[in-house]
């Protein structure tokens, strides 16, 4: 039998291992690898549709979490004496009635276009109605890296702006010089355009197909749904007809869009200009699709003086379904089994509540399985947002994710300075069970841990890293490592018991995310703020915390306050902020407007290197 070390308090004493397993010893492992590996294969069938939000095969991965806990005699923690706390992911748009688009030209000529014929809504744009002046801004685009600027001459506030997709000098076959031809640039995504139009005051956009593209293609406009499902600005973005686009262009410039972009693609001189006379008038309506999922939860009372508090040991169940957006497999439409991630956590979590429950404990143990990790820590963000136990009774949380994929035995595990303790415990038992640790001393980081760390709880993530078929169809349970599994199952079981029954509860840490060796760094420009997750009600990007030492504590700026603002670009959401730091360059200074009680303030911030 595998002997572990022992927590008498107030002392610690070590019991030697031995070197192979004794006969018994062999068959709890072998039982352990069979149910974990039974539940993975249950987890990760095609039965179960990747386990994404709004399918079927989340709701059956969820009942078959329930039954487990329920089997293994735990209590129900969840939401009115049940398993489960269900809560709302926004899931897409939708189109709500019929959108209208109409064009007066300079002649007063009127045209009334029709929806799927003429035009396309976009659904990652915003709602509306309005009417408006139109101005053609070429490609849509600023880069200040090529000295190019469709704007630079052109009054965009209050006006409909007319792009063309994609950029200058496609096709080209020259490797050197801006825009380099073969291969598209960040300045082409629908979504960059869009974005820069809106911070720059358009009304909204009508898209257009570029001449290059049509020359090989057909005129096909972009379907609801191209581009992305989650609202991503606020303006009204449409896709027209390229006919449409030469009659307003012919009128007001005498030319059409192909010799217009010919002639940029020619010098690199933006030919941005008002559409004299031509006006538009649009409306469109859009609401959130959403669907509801749960969290699932379990209790395993404790049974000392400390049994009012709570170890929380959790591991999120959700992966990406169909692929799609949180796809690596881009354009693969197929079942994302999502074996390593997660259902190899999932699995762990499993195990580990079968043996604790025949260990006992000190303190409660509290069994989380999130969903909608994938979209963002959601589960989690709303379980710390919603406990259904006293969070200020909560003394660590045990995260499990990708840990499926050991090889070489290298075994990474975030949280190690988030409590003293850790600091001492994680690489004794690292090295007690032969893994090649990787300590990394933050509580910050991109799974369900970070959600307890920003409420100031002591974290450990365990962690086997990424591989080649991270996000991708083919993270199936024949690649896993089982055995692995089973050895991070046993030490993770030691670490819930040492704090489950420590004397006193571990003693929280505040450690800044890392930051990168000046050998790594890169020349993206750094704010160095920490943004929250899973709120999705805030208009702007709400900071958790501020990376000590970094531009963005130097300026004044602090947890809680929300960005809405850098330099002359609007932030409503985290895609808004990458783009806002990809303006600049580290040293130089900008301006941050942020929401600090119901006040808006700003600071000047000298950006750094990231």
């Amino acid at each position: 039998m595998r002997l572990r070390r022992i927590l008498l308090a107030p002392l610690l004493v070590v019991i030697a291992v031995p070197a192979t397993l004794s006969g018994t010893d062999k068959d709890k492992r072998t039982d352990t690898i069979s149910r974990l590996k039974a539940h993975v294969m249950y987890l990760a069938s095609d039965e179960l549709e990747g386990r994404g939000v709004g399918t079927k095969g989340i709701e059956l991965a969820a009942e078959y979490l329930a039954k487990q806990f329920e089997e293994l005699g735990l209590a129900p923690a969840g939401e009115e004496g049940t398993f489960f706390q269900q809560f709302p992911v926004v899931t897409g748009r939708k189109l709500v009635g019929t959108p209208t688009l109409e064009l007066t030209l300079a002649e007063s000529t009127k045209l009334t276009l029709s929806p799927g014929t003429d035009f396309t809504v976009l659904s990652f744009g915003g709602a509306g109605t309005g009417e408006a002046p139109l101005v053609f801004a070429g490609y849509g685009i600023r880069a200040p890296e090529y000295n190019y600027n469709d704007y630079a001459d052109l009054d965009v506030k209050g006006k409909v702006v007319l792009v063309m997709r994609r950029e200058p000098r496609q096709g080209a076959e020259d490797d050197d010089g801006p825009f380099r031809g073969k291969t598209q640039t960040r300045h082409s995504a629908l979504l960059t355009k869009a974005r820069l139009a809106q911070s720059l005051g358009a009304k909204a956009v009508l898209f257009v197909t570029d001449p290059f593209t049509l020359a090989k293609e057909e005129d096909t406009l972009m379907p609801f749904g191209y581009g992305g499902q989650r609202q991503a600005v606020r303006i009204p973005l449409f896709h027209i007809r390229r006919e449409l686009a030469d009659r307003l262009l012919k009128e007001a410039t005498g030319k059409t869009l192909a010799e217009l972009a010919e002639a940029i693609d020619r010098d690199l001189k933006p030919r941005s200009c008002p559409l004299d006379g031509v006006r538009v008038r649009y409306g469109c309506k859009l609401e959130q699709a959403k669907a509801y999922v749960r969290n699932v939860l379990a209790m395993l009372p404790g049974t000392g003086k400390h049994k009012d508090e709570f170890v929380v040991v959790g591991a999120h169940y959700d992966h990406v379904g169909l692929g799609g957006p949180g796809s690596l497999a881009p354009g693969t439409r197929t079942v994302h089994n999502g074996a390593d991630d997660n259902a190899s956590g999932t699995a762990s979590v499993l195990e580990l509540a079968r043996r604790l429950k025949e260990a006992g404990t000190d303190r409660s143990i509290l069994f989380i399985l999130f969903a909608a990790e994938e979209r963002g820590l959601l589960g989690s963000a709303h379980f710390v947002q919603h406990p259904t136990v006293p969070l200020e009774k909560v003394v660590a949380m045990i995260n499990l994710d990708m840990v499926g994929r050991l090889r070489k035995d290298k075994l990474i595990v975030y949280g190690t300075g988030t409590a003293p303790e850790f600091g001492q415990w994680i690489p004794e038992l690292a090295k007690q069970y032969g893994f090649d640790l990787k300590a990394v001393k933050t509580g910050f980081g991109p799974s369900d841990h970070a959600s307890f760390y920003r409420k100031r709880i002591p974290v450990l993530h365990f962690f086997t890293d990424l591989h080649p078929d991270y996000h991708k169809p083919t993270d199936d349970w024949d690649k896993l490592n089982y055995e692995g599994m089973a050895r991070i199952v046993d030490m993770v079981y030691d670490v819930v018991v040492r704090v489950a029954n420590a004397p006193k509860r571990p003693a929280y840490v505040h450690v800044a995310p890392q930051r990168p060796r000046r050998g790594q760094q890169s020349e993206r420009a750094y704010l160095g703020s920490v943004p929250s997750f899973g709120n999705t009600d805030v208009d702007g990007v709400l900071l958790d915390a501020v990376t000590e030492g970094g531009p963005a504590q130097k300026a004044g700026l602090k947890a809680g306050d929300v960005i809405v603002k850098i330099g002359d670009i609007e932030i409503h959401g985290l895609e808004d902020l990458d783009q806002a730091l990809r303006e600049y360059k580290p040293g130089q200074k900008v301006k941050v407007v942020v929401k600090r009680d119901n006040k808006e303030l700003t600071f000047e911030v000298t950006l750094g290197r990231r």
